[in-house]
């Protein structure tokens, strides 16, 4: 082609670059194909879950409604709602692949009966009427949120392995704890006023 070496290098230079455009833009191209198969399978359909979380849920919070479901890394995550007519409030809950409750937050209240006897026991001995709005397994036993922002870690036999009251782990969610105290004076505004309508 006769063309110096200077020439040759900068030839060299120009398919190098124009070699690296490609790459790149296929690496793109790739990165979003995986991300759509990926975000495609993380969401699923309501009615895929396994029966023994959504009998769970119609026990523990019958008057929830499921409202979002995903599958991910061997475990479900879940949202669900309660509502009437002046305010909702939603929760969340993590299940194993088999359908064994890992975590839930709900801040009307999680049922006590979730936890094992000596567990109860001793939450109640020291906590006597403080709601729990968020429960987690843990490998020593459970994670305890209360109401009042309190927080436990609590071995399988019932002995406090941690006590948090000054709310150094923020699990305590103050917008939430906020929201269900509006959810409960609106359902009790609206309990009062159907109980004066029926006097009436």
């Amino acid at each position: 082609l006769g063309l110096s070496p200077n020439g040759i290098i900068k030839l060299f230079l120009i398919e190098v670059f124009y070699l690296l455009i490609i790459a790149y833009f296929f690496s793109v191209f790739i990165m979003m194909v995986l991300s759509v198969g990926i975000f495609a399978e993380k969401f699923i359909q309501i009615s895929q879950l396994p029966n023994t979380i959504t009998d769970f849920m119609k026990t523990y919070f019958p008057e929830s409604t499921i409202i979002l479901a995903e599958y991910d890394d061997d475990k479900y995550d879940i949202k669900f709602i309660t509502n009437n007519e002046a305010e909702y409030l939603s929760g969340e809950a993590e299940f194993s692949k088999k359908g064994d409750w890992d975590k839930i937050e709900f801040y009307l209240g999680i049922p006590e009966e979730l936890l094992p006897t000596e567990v109860l026991s001793s939450l109640r001995k020291n906590f006597s009427d403080s709601a729990i709005v968020s429960l987690e397994r843990d490998l020593n036993g459970f994670e305890i949120t209360l109401l009042d922002s309190t927080e436990l870690d609590i071995s399988n036999e019932g002995k406090i392995l941690e006590m948090d009251v000054n709310h150094h782990h923020k699990k305590f969610d103050k917008d939430k704890f906020d929201r269900a105290k509006k959810f409960k004076d609106s359902k009790q505004d609206k309990s009062s006023n159907s109980d004066s309508t029926d006097a009436q």
